[in-house]
């Protein structure tokens, strides 16, 4: 298959995957059998009314599958999640709150994706390279220690360690509210409207909240990067017993030529479908973060809409981080082809 089909291949498959996803979570929300206008006013005056206007409000008093048909109708044509149901969204676009959550989530992941990347194959390579040798030891203690202790716990002492040596904030009771005012959706606004914002103010912003960022950035990334330290270090292992790689040490290579010149171009297509396959973990990661920190992305806000059963909020998230999740991993498997080596 020639490379141009196979990216046609590949997004021909995040729109399937997502349509997929849609469709999972339309038959999730008919078994919830809620209504939101029934518990909204089943102790109104007149309940039947009120329930009966307030579905028309929210475009919910057709059949489910007219609901699903117009829901793709506003997302293709109209470039609208729809209405909240819940608190302050309620008959409110969903518009504004999730490209700002989604924005905040997305500056986090993307800064911690190539940090935990970086971290994940360098550890995984030298562990690998030099297996049962106190670097290895080291390395392997390190990853199994992160990836033994529960990733809440390991962020809340992690993150408190490395504010407290610096020294640069105060916290509130909670530990929460430093994290809460970053808002890169604002910033990103006023970088793009210079004349809207003095430019003193964002780099004001970056003087306060930057420290902040990279302190949140790298908890995201170390406890991420475990999972694909291991998966490389075992495939480097693997390959390092292959045959190709004892003719090279016969005819006498040095041992750090043949693993950059002939185990890691080997190694690369594996490297890139090992990272699509702990992109799902990183995302979890990154979830586990703004709970802990009230960080105001996208995973923060729908664990708040859980709460409340603010389901179209749950329905865009959703397919928000499937959009993410699939378009990372088929970037991945794309690289993997053109970095193999036996490519044509």
């Amino acid at each position: 298959m020639r490379m141009s089909n196979y990216i046609v291949f590949r997004l021909i498959s995040i729109i399937s995957q997502i349509f997929g996803v849609s469709i999972l979570l339309f038959v999730l929300y008919f078994f919830m059998n809620y209504n939101p206008a029934v518990a909204h006013n089943a102790f109104s005056s007149n309940p039947k009314v009120a329930i009966k206007q307030e579905e028309v409000l929210l475009g919910i008093d057709k059949s489910i599958f007219d609901q699903f048909i117009n829901y793709w109708n506003n997302l293709i044509f109209h470039q609208t999640f729809g209405l909240g149901w819940e608190g302050s969204t309620f008959h409110k676009p969903l518009d504004a709150v999730l490209w700002e959550s989604t924005i905040n989530t997305l500056f986090l992941f993307f800064g911690a994706f190539f940090l935990y990347v970086f971290l994940g194959v360098v550890i995984g390579l030298v562990s690998g390279s030099y297996a049962n040798t106190p670097i290895d030891f080291i390395l392997r203690f390190f990853t199994n220690f992160t990836y033994a202790v529960p990733s809440v716990l390991l962020a809340i002492y992690l993150f408190r360690y490395l504010v407290s040596i610096t020294g640069l904030i105060t916290f509130d009771q909670y530990n929460r509210q430093p994290v809460q005012n970053l808002n890169f959706q604002q910033l990103i606004g006023s970088i793009m409207n210079p004349g809207s914002q003095d430019s003193s103010a964002v780099i004001s912003y970056w003087q306060t909240y930057g420290y902040l960022l990279i302190i949140v950035i790298s908890l995201v990334a170390v406890i991420s990067s475990t999972f694909l330290a291991r998966q490389i270090r075992a495939l480097t292992i693997v390959e390092l017993r292959k045959p190709y790689v004892n003719t090279a040490k016969a005819k006498g290579l040095k041992f750090s030529i043949i693993i950059r010149k002939h185990v890691v171009p080997n190694l690369n297509p594996k490297i890139m479908t090992s990272i699509g396959a702990t992109v799902p973990v990183a995302i979890t990661t990154s979830a586990i973060v703004e709970f802990v920190f009230g960080y105001p992305g996208l995973a923060n806000l729908m664990i708040e809409s859980a709460k409340s059963l603010n389901v179209p909020i749950l329905m865009a998230g959703t397919l928000v981080l499937t959009f993410v999740s699939s378009l990372l991993v088929s970037i991945t498997d794309i690289l993997a082809i053109w970095f193999d080596p036996r490519r044509d």
